[in-house]
């Protein structure tokens, strides 16, 4: 099995088991792909591949990682310098050295429905609290393996003033997967760029 450090693939560093390569996305693990092939031997070198790639942070600042056990802690990721904070929780979910992202959380959007590795259709109905500018909270569903969204839709929230709730019905298709995520992402006021992130792993 391959793995990477800090976001690319070397050939220089390999797993410590015999076990054969996976072929199924562990059941927690929103972040890597399986397909893909990349595997991250740091809980912070696959926070920074998570937010960058996966959420579409740019520029990310990462915090140190704090561990939990022997198998599972977080990072505490901004976007600027006394910013919101984005945790990403990861673990290492297979007999090898590698790390997974198994869900992330903003204290700014709290996601009430749906809940972690809940079974979900179409429509989805989601609901939690948020605050964000002008309300809005991006809602984006997608599938193992795949950066391509089934749903992109957004619901309404607290403004900067303060938390308010949200409530929504979203519509998807072409779930050809059993497993992905919900990720729920607010922008900045001044460039529109993404500040913080909710990401739930959920089942299709």
């Amino acid at each position: 099995m391959v793995v990477a450090a800090c976001g690319s693939t070397t050939s220089s560093l390999k797993s410590t088991t015999t076990t054969a390569p996976l072929t199924h996305q562990p059941a927690k693990a929103i972040w890597p792909f399986v397909s893909d092939g990349v595997r991250y031997v740091t809980p912070t070198a696959v926070a920074r591949s998570f937010v960058q790639n996966y959420v579409g942070m740019t520029s990310p600042l990462i915090g140190a990682f704090t561990r939990a056990d022997s198998r599972s802690g977080q990072v505490a990721i901004r976007t600027r310098a006394g910013g919101p904070v984005t945790t990403v929780h990861v673990s290492r979910l297979t007999n090898d050295v590698s790390w997974w992202v198994t869900s992330a959380s903003s204290p700014e959007i709290l996601v009430s429905s749906p809940n972690s590795l809940q079974v979900v259709h179409s429509p989805l109905a989601t609901s939690g609290s948020s605050t964000a500018f002008e309300a809005v909270v991006n809602v984006v569903l997608r599938m193992d393996g795949s950066m391509s969204a089934i749903a992109d839709d957004t619901v309404m929230g607290g403004s900067i003033a303060g938390m308010g709730p949200f409530n929504g019905s979203i519509r998807f298709s072409g779930t050809s997967s059993g497993a992905g995520a919900v990720t729920y992402i607010t922008r900045s006021a001044q460039d529109g760029s993404i500040i913080e992130a909710t990401v739930v792993r959920v089942r299709y």
